[in-house]
C-alpha cells in the first residue's frame, strides 16, 4: 500500500515526501518516475503531470490533485476511474482566500465602474456603502469558503452562507437546504461560489 508522488506544483518531490511522512510516518511513498510495482500504488498525489504518462494502477483507490481546477483531469482520456479527493491545509488555501477577498473588495469599492470611467476620461463619485451594509454571500462553507467569509466578517461585512445540510455558526448567518436558496440569493449583493467538486472561487 503506497502513495505515488508526482512532480509538485510548488516545491520538490523530496520536500513533499518529508512533509507527508512527518504526518504519516508509516506510509510508503514512491517518487515519480520510480513507480516500482504498479499494483502497490493505492494513492496518487498529482501535480505537474500528464496523465498520458500514467501506467495502469490496478489497485488505485483515489487521486489527490495539488491544485484547484480539475477540469483537465476529468476530461483526460487516461483519467483513472477513482474518486478525486481534496488536498490542502484545514484552514484553506491562502491564495484562494486572498483572491475571494480581493474581488469582494473590488466590487464593494466599485472598481469596475471607476475603471470604465477612467477609460472614458470621466470622474463621477459613486455612493459608497459601509461594509455592514454590503451583503456578501458564499455558496458553500467548506475549506475554500470559510476563511474568506470569516475574514470579511471581521472587516465588518454582512456575510452569510448557503449550505446543503443544516448548520449553525455564531458569526455567519446560515441558509440551509434547497428551500433556503431563494432567500439567500435575495439577501446577497456580492456572491461567491465555492465548488467542492471542482474547487474554484467566483465572485459576482
Amino acid at each position: 500500500m503506497a502513495l505515488l508522488l508526482t512532480p509538485p506544483v510548488e516545491g520538490t518531490l523530496q520536500t513533499w515526501r518529508d512533509g507527508i511522512l512527518a504526518e504519516i510516518p508509516d506510509l510508503e511513498i514512491r517518487l515519480w518516475p520510480d513507480v516500482g510495482d504498479p499494483a502497490d500504488i493505492h494513492y496518487l498525489l498529482i501535480g505537474r503531470f500528464d496523465l498520458a504518462d500514467l501506467p495502469e494502477l490496478p489497485n488505485l483507490r483515489f487521486l489527490m490533485p495539488m491544485f484547484a481546477g480539475i477540469d483537465h483531469l476529468v476530461a483526460h482520456p487516461n483519467m483513472p476511474d477513482v474518486p478525486i479527493v481534496r488536498t490542502g491545509p484545514p484552514e484553506g488555501d491562502p491564495a484562494m482566500t486572498e483572491y475571494a477577498i480581493l474581488h469582494v473588495l473590488r466590487h464593494h469599492r466599485h472598481m469596475p465602474d471607476y475603471l470604465a470611467q477612467q477609460r472614458r476620461r470621466e470622474w463621477t463619485v459613486i455612493p459608497q456603502k459601509l461594509p455592514r451594509h454590503q451583503r456578501v454571500g458564499f455558496m458553500g462553507f467548506g475549506t475554500m469558503a470559510e476563511p474568506p467569509a470569516r475574514t470579511l466578517n471581521g472587516l465588518g461585512f454582512d456575510v452569510a452562507a448557503w449550505v446543503r445540510k443544516e448548520r449553525e455558526d455564531p458569526d455567519i448567518e446560515m441558509f440551509c437546504g434547497a428551500g433556503a436558496l431563494t432567500a439567500f440569493l435575495g439577501r446577497t449583493d456580492i456572491w461567491s461560489v465555492c465548488c467542492r467538486s471542482q474547487p474554484r472561487q467566483r465572485v459576482f
